[in-house]
């Protein structure tokens, strides 16, 4: 498990982290295996970056290992960004692009106003697009910094594509 907590209050807060499993026989599922894929921004190495302030945007490129249809996406950005979205270049066909939301409710509002990333809304369908073995597709993060660079940024997306 992979987590990233941030507490924007100025006092200390305790958290807990709980995860339920739930498991499904095999044998009469209506569940499709899926196998993930990591989209990354930043690297396969690491997956932080710095931006500099004003506009800009980082791409990575993957060629797939896997064949099927791409059912959903989710994203992450941090602070400062935009967007985050994947096309598959060997088609042409966008596959999904994330718009971060900003400020949706009051923790993600500083004291002095400003707002942080609240909701990154996945793409979902049936399928979002094809992907054969061998086709490049192509990761591409953009953050809006105002005021000054961010540094240790990301740019992620997780898919899962069920084979065919």
């Amino acid at each position: 498990m992979l987590y990233d907590l941030m507490n924007h209050a100025p006092e200390k807060k305790t958290v807990y982290i709980s995860v339920t499993y739930t498991h499904e026989s095999a044998t009469g599922s209506r569940l499709k295996p899926v196998t993930p894929i990591w989209m990354d921004a930043g690297g396969c190495l690491g997956s932080a970056y710095d931006v500099p302030q004003g506009v800009s945007e980082k791409t990575r490129r993957w060629r797939s290992t896997i064949s099927g249809t791409l059912v959903h996406m989710r994203g992450h950005l941090h602070h400062g960004g935009h967007s985050v979205r994947t096309e598959n270049l060997t088609t042409g066909e966008p596959l999904c692009t994330i718009v971060a939301e900003e400020g949706g409710s009051p923790e993600f509002i500083d004291l002095h106003g400003n707002t942080e990333i609240s909701d990154m809304p996945p793409c979902s369908g049936d399928p979002l697009g094809t992907i054969q073995r061998g086709d490049v597709l192509q990761i591409t993060s953009r953050y809006e910094s105002s005021g000054h660079s961010h540094g240790d940024v990301m740019g992620i997306m997780a898919g899962w594509v069920a084979q065919n």
